[in-house]
């Protein structure tokens, strides 16, 4: 399955809030509701293609995240296999323990000061770059119809249709749950096949 471009969104979500030129929402403001769109689906699908792994080395207290760092997942282990807990920066700092603790913050890991980690495993969901006329979606094609439908009901907010904001809303958060649990089955089985037999059965 072959994702739409961004403009073809584009062109569809005018076709749907029936307006082919930005007199009324402008094209700025229809990419940043697909941006918004974007960024909900990323976060609620947690697609497993985007899951990679990094081993971060830890100098003077800090390592860098990689460039695709998107959302964390799981706990991170140091250098010896142990979990390490990743706390918000105020916890951090409150924190009496030294080892086993770390924060994130503007792209770096942070540890303690007498902390003994020389390098933590972090697994992770790549990052997205945000969209506009010339960088079309990364998320599964499948959700293309999701983008479409979550970015109108935003812009029908923006004209103040309320009625047909509520609808196409209910349309995008029903689609949602629906792909998403298609696609987390479809993804459990494929692995499962995997597993099974050394090839993916599609």
């Amino acid at each position: 399955m072959n994702n739409l471009t961004t403009k073809d969104i584009l062109k569809l979500i005018r076709i749907k809030i029936l307006e082919q030129t930005d007199e009324v929402v402008l094209g700025t403001t229809i990419i940043s509701y697909l941006n918004l769109t974007y960024q909900d689906i990323q976060i609620k699908s947690q697609d497993k293609s985007r899951i990679a792994t990094s081993s971060i080395s830890i100098v003077l207290n800090e390592g860098t995240l990689p460039t695709d760092f998107g959302t964390q997942l799981g706990k991170p282990k140091n250098q010896n296999g142990e979990i390490v807990s990743i706390l918000g920066l105020q916890d951090f700092r409150r924190s009496l323990k030294t080892d086993l603790v770390c924060t994130i913050m503007n792209g770096k890991v942070l540890v303690k000061e007498d902390s003994k980690i020389s390098s933590l495993v972090m697994d992770y969901y790549k990052s997205y770059l945000p969209l506009s006329v010339s960088q079309d979606p990364e998320t599964n094609a499948y959700f293309d119809e999701c983008l479409i439908y979550g970015a109108v009901y935003r812009a029908m907010e923006d004209i103040q249709d309320h009625e047909l904001s509520i609808y196409f809303k209910n349309i995008y958060d029903n689609m949602l749950v629906e792909k998403m649990a298609m696609l987390s089955a479809y993804q459990e089985q494929s692995q499962e096949s995997t597993m099974f037999n050394g090839i993916t059965i599609i």
